[in-house]
């Protein structure tokens, strides 16, 4: 199995949780991040770990940026963002000391990685985010773990769950926009009357007008993340390399511990046998070595 962790989403999560509290900082961020990563190890028993980010190597802007005149994501104030991204290069080495994978876009962002990788690996994938939009990546071998509701969706549960059928998802998505994103929706299209065209979209695409066919299908090439990565040879062969480059990542938990000492983590400290059964795959075998397994 792999996990996929959607890096960006997780830092964001623990900023806000740790600002509620009244304990945001650099520091705190980071033990936060790693520690709720820790628990999805466990959760899912998995070692093989990619965290996605959104932070791009290349230079220009996507395919996004261009094909809506730079209104993607244009309203977004990036003051905070600065101030949250702090923790993430230290994150990024602390984790990749734990058997991580860290990856990251060209031009893209971390959602085209996570879609990349839940096609390109061959085991069984579990997508970590609180990203509604990668629900649109659910198939026979990928699920998606909300950690808001606390619940794995797949196919077997995802009508139950979100409402509609699967097939209606990624067109339901295009019908409403994202206000996040600065992606305009069809007009006067609330949740329920976009399950309503979903529908008819998915089942006779014909009968619906030439106006909103037009704005469902604009959105639906800014949103479907199944072949966004596909427009740009570079992308991929970026996120190859990188794979590549990480192929022979082993776990150094006596550096990572180091490193929790200078920092004085003491959630991980106090418990650090447990990060050792989770990543230290030497340790767990020399643990069961003791019961005669």
């Amino acid at each position: 199995m792999n996990l996929l962790i959607d890096g960006s989403s997780l830092l964001w999560r623990t900023h806000y949780a740790n600002k509620a509290q009244r304990k945001d900082s650099v520091n705190n961020n980071i033990q936060s991040f790693l520690v709720t990563l820790k628990s999805y190890a466990k959760m899912y028993n998995c070692r093989n770990i990619y965290i996605a980010w959104d932070k791009k190597m290349g230079g220009g802007e996507s395919f996004r940026k261009t094909d809506t005149s730079g209104e993607y994501k244009g309203q977004r104030d990036k003051s905070e963002s600065v101030v949250v991204y702090e923790a993430q290069p230290e994150i990024a080495k602390m984790t990749e000391l734990l058997g991580c994978k860290n990856l990251y876009p060209w031009l893209l962002e971390a959602d085209d990685i996570i879609a990349w990788l839940s096609h390109t690996l061959e085991d069984n994938c579990v997508i970590i985010t609180t990203d509604q939009d990668m629900l649109q990546l659910i198939t026979n071998k990928t699920s998606v773990f909300s950690p808001k509701k606390k619940i794995t969706i797949d196919k077997s549960n995802f009508q139950d769950i979100v409402g509609m059928p699967i097939e209606h998802f990624l067109p339901y998505k295009a019908i409403l926009g994202d206000t996040s994103d600065n992606i305009r929706g069809v007009y006067g299209y609330g949740p329920v009357n976009a399950k309503k065209l979903a529908k008819l979209w998915c089942e006779d695409v014909h009968s619906v007008d030439e106006e909103k066919l037009q704005i469902i299908e604009k959105n639906l090439s800014l949103m479907d993340l199944s072949c966004a990565y596909n427009k740009d040879i570079i992308e991929v062969n970026f996120y190859e390399w990188q794979l590549q480059e990480l192929d022979n990542i082993k776990p150094e938990l006596e550096i990572f511990k180091g490193l929790c000492e200078t920092y004085n983590f003491q959630k991980i400290l106090t418990k650090f046998h447990e990060w050792e059964t989770c990543f230290d795959i030497p340790y767990l075998y020399s643990i069961l070595g003791k019961f005669g397994r």
